[in-house]
């Protein structure tokens, strides 16, 4: 280091401390830029990292996933898994990770967001093709409670 940057130590931190107080937003706005533009040039590497991170830590994955798509946090769709003694809402089967089809799923009001409770694939699934319209899940109720047609 030179001498100059070694007596006045102190007063450069105090001029940095000043200038990112004042220039915060765009400190900040330059941030996000620098970042957009490497994820734009390098998405094989920023999505190899996120698989990466997700794997080693997937709880923290979990977390952001339900934050970002639902606002919900860890805590509160750990407490809806209990209250619903983890089991689908629906069908009311029992959640099991390690198989295909039984992992929660988060259900939501697509208009509002709301998170209505926590389902199994299947019938978070009967939900979407049905596009939530109580009007056609209805029809289909109908159409399963008819009599079969003897051949």
């Amino acid at each position: 280091m030179d001498s100059y940057r070694l007596t006045q130590a102190e007063s450069i931190r105090e001029q940095r401390a000043a200038y990112r107080a004042a220039n915060l937003e765009a400190i900040r706005a330059k941030g996000r830029h620098d970042s957009a533009l490497y994820r734009q040039r390098h998405p094989e590497t920023v999505a190899a990292r996120k698989r990466a991170d997700a794997a080693k830590f997937p709880e923290r994955h979990m977390a952001a996933k339900l934050r970002h798509y639902y606002q919900l946090t860890l805590e509160r769709y750990n407490s809806m898994l209990k209250e619903q003694d983890n089991a689908c809402a629906i069908c009311e089967s029992p959640f099991d990770r390690a198989t295909k089809g039984r992992t929660p799923h988060v259900d939501h009001d697509h208009a509002t967001g709301a998170v209505r409770g926590i389902l199994c694939n299947s019938c978070n699934a009967m939900l979407g093709r049905a596009g939530d319209n109580p009007a056609t899940l209805l029809a289909a109720i109908a159409y399963l409670a008819r009599p079969s047609p003897v051949a």
